[in-house]
């Protein structure tokens, strides 16, 4: 009988940090917590809530450079506490977010390291760190085949 109870407290707890994840994503304000869960090169998962970095985009994991970008942005954020700024939208279900690993602005940090591409059509933020990292022919800029999605 305690076992059942436990069980029912414990789905009631996390259907509880689901609605509170949820409630967090789609308002601005700011997210704190260690990455926990999928990543790729543009994308964390944050106390629950998946989170979309502002104004980049890496290649996708089954891309050329995806499971290097994948890798990179693990590297950044291993271990760190992680303070996402929630700009209030949502795209595929993540929120989306400027975030920071310690001092370190993950973002600008995947642009300028090459693997992730600025994102003018959202933000012109990066755009500097992607002409280093293109003039460096760093990261998804080392071949010269990478080519940014249309959206950015």
């Amino acid at each position: 009988m305690l076992y059942r109870i436990a069980i029912a407290f414990a789905a009631l707890a996390l259907l509880l940090a689901a609605a509170i994840g949820a409630e967090a994503a789609t308002n601005p304000g700011t997210l704190t917590g260690k990455h926990l869960g999928y990543a790729d090169g543009d994308t964390l998962t944050i106390s629950g809530v998946r989170v979309r970095l502002l104004g980049i985009a890496a290649p996708e994991r089954d891309e050329l450079g995806g499971p290097e970008a994948r890798r990179a942005l693990l590297a950044i954020v291993a271990g760190k506490r992680i303070t996402c700024r929630l700009t209030g939208e949502r795209t595929f279900d993540r929120a989306v977010a400027v975030c920071r690993a310690r001092s370190i602005d993950i973002n600008r940090a995947m642009v300028a390291n090459g693997w992730a591409a600025a994102c003018p059509a959202f933000s012109r933020r990066y755009l500097a760190a992607e002409a280093s990292a293109q003039a460096a022919k760093l990261g998804i800029w080392i071949s010269g085949a990478y080519v940014k999605p249309k959206y950015c």
